[in-house]
């Protein structure tokens, strides 16, 4: 099923802000890996903001 969350401008540059927050938090050698998962990250938001209608706590990232 495709869902369509469609996002002011606003949003969109506050999730590509709290990225590249994140991304400059970890240590240089680990922020390549974060940039080639940007878009999994940017979706794990959506996926909130679509479920829940509110933008999530960012606190940082879980790494697995």
């Amino acid at each position: 099923m495709s869902r369509i969350v469609i996002l002011p401008d606003c949003i969109s540059n506050k999730i590509e802000n709290d990225l590249n927050i994140l991304r400059d938090q970890l240590p240089e050698n680990e922020r390549q890996i974060f940039e080639a998962e940007r878009q999994i990250h940017r979706q794990s938001i959506l996926d909130y903001f679509y479920e829940n209608g509110l933008y999530p706590d960012i606190k940082g990232v879980e790494k697995s």
